[in-house]
C-alpha cells in the first residue's frame, strides 16, 4: 500500500499453529532517504475466534530514526 510519502509492507504468518500474525511495516520517504516509520502486529486466534489479543505497535518514538537499509529481521524481532 502506498499513500503520500509512506508505503507499507504487509505480511501474515502463523505462530504456535493457532495464532495468525498480521505484520505491518510502514516506511516514510524523505528526500532521497527511506526511514522506518511504524511497525505493528495484530493477532487472530484460529482456535478461539472470541479471544481478544491486543495489537502491538511501535513508532519512531520507540526505535528512533532507522534507515530502510538498516532494517533486519533481527531488529524487528527485538521490538517484540
Amino acid at each position: 500500500m502506498v499513500k503520500n510519502n509512506y508505503f507499507t509492507i504487509e505480511h501474515q504468518d502463523c505462530s504456535d499453529y493457532n495464532i495468525l500474525v498480521s505484520t505491518y511495516i510502514t516506511f516514510k520517504v524523505s528526500g532521497d532517504e527511506i526511514y522506518l516509520y511504524k511497525y505493528g502486529e495484530s493477532y487472530f486466534d484460529k482456535s478461539n475466534h472470541e479471544r481478544n489479543i491486543p495489537t502491538k505497535t511501535w513508532t519512531e518514538k520507540d526505535f528512533g530514526k532507522i534507515k530502510f537499509e538498516d532494517i533486519t529481521t533481527g531488529f524487528l524481532e527485538k521490538l517484540q
